[in-house]
């Protein structure tokens, strides 16, 4: 709610474009942990990150890019995105680092 106001006072749609790239990149940044057998070593970066709408890593060297970091850049994009979507709403600032910090 606090992004579709931003939004509503600005006369644009940032704010909501902002939050919704921010949960994208962090539901998408769970590809990036191993589940089950699989390990880390048998991950395809370019492979998980082509298949996503997360813009961070697509034009990155991902040759040695490791699960971990990937997951990481994601994370601090999520952030960076949630935070721009909250505005200068302290409380909803406050909530994006939070929920980015799990």
């Amino acid at each position: 709610m606090t992004a579709q106001g931003l939004d509503i006072a600005g006369g644009d749609s940032s704010h909501s474009r902002a939050l919704a790239e921010g949960l994208r990149a962090l539901e998408e940044a769970e590809s990036f942990l191993p589940r089950g057998t699989c390990l880390e070593t048998d991950m395809k970066i370019d492979s998980i990150v082509q298949a996503h709408r997360t813009a961070v890593l697509k034009n990155a060297a991902l040759d040695s890019m490791t699960p971990l970091v990937a997951f990481q850049e994601y994370c601090t994009f999520a952030q960076r995105q949630l935070i721009a979507a909250a505005g200068s709403e302290p409380a909803a600032s406050l909530a994006a680092v939070r929920l980015c910090a799990r």
